[in-house]
């Protein structure tokens, strides 16, 4: 099965329906559905979304929003082996290098 990472900007795309982003994240997304592929996201990007749309939209959906990402995503955890390895990688966004 491949998976496929999905950053916070995918999400909020489409949790914020954010145009002209909307129609190919959400296309995106459906992947998940799909056979052979998976979808995942990263503790750190839920809490990127769960930020951007409390402030835009509210607890409520916020939290609902995680929820149901937390349904269909497989969530990747990180830890200080995680940290090591981005920064011992080649990688020059510390962030991407830890998500990666």
């Amino acid at each position: 099965m491949k998976l496929t990472f999905v950053d916070s900007d995918i999400l909020l795309d489409v949790i914020l329906y954010r145009v002209p982003f909307y129609d190919p994240a959400s296309k995106f997304l459906t992947l998940s559905n799909g056979k052979g592929c998976k979808c995942c996201t990263s503790v750190h990007a839920l809490l990127n979304v769960h930020y951007v749309t409390k402030k835009h939209l509210g607890v409520k959906i916020a939290n609902d929003a995680i929820e149901l990402l937390i349904e269909k995503l497989e969530i990747a955890s990180e830890d200080l082996s995680t940290i090591k390895r981005a920064i011992s990688s080649e990688f020059s966004d510390f962030e991407d290098a830890v998500q990666y």
